[in-house]
C-alpha cells in the first residue's frame, strides 16, 4: 500500500531546499509506481528463470542479463524513495542504505570475477582492470555509507568487517593484486572451501557450488566440501546429487552424525525409507540421540543392530 501525501502540507517539515510543486510530486510518484510494476514483473519470472538455469535450458548471457536487470531495478527503488521525502533524517538513512546496497552488488560481482580468475589461475583479458574498478567502487560506496549512516550502523559494519571470514576474503584479494601479472595464485583447497562456505552463507549458491567443486578438484578428501556441496544440492532439490555427495562425506567422516543425518533425510526425499531406516539403525550404535531425533521427525523406527 502506498499512502500518497503532498510534502510540505499540514504539520510536516518544510525544508528550505525542496521543490514544493505538485507536478514534481506527481512525477516522482509515477516513476516509483512504474518501477514497482517492473520489479513485480521481474520477480514473477524468477521461479521460471531458476528452473531454466538448473536445467541448463537458458544461455548464460541471458540468465546473467535477467538477474543483473532485476538487481538494477531493486537498487533503483531506494533512489526513487529518497525523492519522496523531505525529512532530512529519512533521506540520509535511505541514502546510506542505497550506498551500502551498491557496495554489496559490486562485492558479488568481484566474487564472480575472482572465482573465475582463481579457477583459471590467471586474469583473463580485461579482468584485472575490471577487478580494480570493482574494488575501488566498493571503497567509494562504503565511504559514502559511513558519511550518511547512523553511528550504530557504521559500528555494526566495522565489527562485521573484522570477522575472520571477511579477513580471509581480504587475503585472497591481496593475493590477486600481488600476483596479477604472473598468475599462479596458489589458492589451495582449504581456501576454496572457505570461500564456498562464505558464499553459501550469503545465499550466492551458484558461486558457492563452483568454489566447493574447485576445492574438491584440488583435494577430493575434503569432507567438509562434500557436506557443503550436499547442502547446496538439497536446497536446489537435487536429491540424487545430494545423496552422492553425502555418501562421500560419510565415508570420509564415518563417526560424524551430521552427514548421516542429512543423508537419512535425503533418502526420504528420494522415497527410499528402507535406506533411511538403515542409517537410523547405524546411528543407534554411536549417536543414539541423533537416531532418536530422526525417528521423531520421520516417524520411522529401527531396531538397533545386534
Amino acid at each position: 500500500v502506498i499512502a500518497v501525501d503532498h510534502i510540505g502540507c499540514g504539520l510536516s517539515d518544510k525544508p528550505q531546499r525542496y521543490a514544493y510543486m505538485l507536478a514534481q510530486h506527481i512525477e516522482n510518484l509515477v516513476a516509483l509506481v512504474e518501477r514497482l510494476d517492473e520489479v513485480k514483473g521481474g520477480l514473477e519470472r524468477r521461479a521460471e528463470t531458476r528452473r531454466a538455469v538448473d536445467a541448463l535450458a537458458v544461455e548464460t548471457p541471458k540468465a546473467i542479463g535477467y538477474y543483473t536487470g532485476l538487481n538494477r531495478l531493486l537498487l533503483g527503488l531506494v533512489d526513487d524513495a529518497t525523492r519522496l521525502t523531505a525529512d532530512g533524517a529519512i533521506t540520509r538513512m535511505l541514502g546510506a542504505y542505497g550506498y551500502f546496497l551498491q557496495a554489496k552488488e559490486r562485492a558479488g560481482i568481484e566474487r564472480a570475477v575472482l572465482s573465475n580468475t582463481f579457477a583459471a589461475d590467471r586474469f583473463g583479458p580485461g579482468m584485472f582492470r575490471r577487478f580494480g574498478e570493482l574494488v575501488a567502487a566498493q571503497e567509494t560506496y562504503l565511504a559514502a555509507f559511513r558519511t550518511l549512516a547512523r553511528p550504530d550502523a557504521v559500528a555494526f559494519l566495522d565489527d562485521t568487517m573484522r570477522d575472520p571470514s571477511v579477513q580471509q576474503v581480504e587475503a585472497m584479494r591481496d593475493i590477486a593484486f600481488e600476483r596479477a601479472a604472473s598468475g599462479g595464485f596458489g589458492v589451495d583447497a582449504a581456501a576454496w572451501f572457505n570461500l564456498g562456505f562464505l558464499l553459501q552463507s550469503t545465499g550466492d549458491d551458484g558461486q558457492a557450488e563452483a568454489a566447493l567443486l574447485r576445492a574438491l578438484d584440488l583435494d577430493a578428501t575434503l569432507d567438509r566440501a562434500w557436506y557443503g556441496l550436499a547442502l547446496l544440492h538439497i536446497r536446489a532439490r537435487r536429491f540424487d546429487d545430494a545423496a552422492l555427495a553425502l555418501q562421500r562425506n560419510t565415508r570420509l567422516q564415518p563417526m560424524s552424525p551430521f552427514g548421516w543425518y542429512q543423508l537419512a533425510r535425503v533418502q526420504l526425499d528420494r522415497r527410499r525409507p528402507d535406506e533411511a531406516l538403515k542409517i537410523i539403525r547405524h546411528l543407534k550404535g554411536f549417536e543414539p540421540r541423533v537416531a532418536a531425533q530422526l525417528e521423531r521427525e520421520t516417524g520411522l523406527h529401527a531396531q538397533p543392530l545386534a
